[in-house]
């Protein structure tokens, strides 16, 4: 389903729905990148493209950090609509 993403294991995680700017729906995901069950050499803030059946990556970001799993959450707050990762966003 990443299949630009790099060489190795692809991670996809905190899938949640947003609205793109014309207000369709988008599935978008957290994805790691990983050479095996490793901490993850890349993160990945990825948009699922329905035409091709794949998330394309929108942006990519290195990172050291090891592996920590983020749960998206909608909280509303002074009448404005957020959505959380819990615990972190890497």
């Amino acid at each position: 389903m990443c299949p630009e993403f790099g060489p190795g294991l692809h991670w996809i995680e905190s899938v949640m729905t947003v609205p793109d700017e014309t207000g369709a729906e988008r599935l978008v995901a957290r994805v790691s990148s990983q050479k095996g069950l490793v901490t993850p050499y890349a993160w990945h803030l990825a948009v699922f493209n329905d035409e091709k059946e794949i998330f394309e990556s929108k942006v990519r970001w290195e990172s050291p950090d090891p592996h920590d799993a983020a749960h998206p959450f909608r909280a509303r707050a002074d009448g404005v609509e957020y959505i959380y990762l819990y615990p972190t966003f890497g």
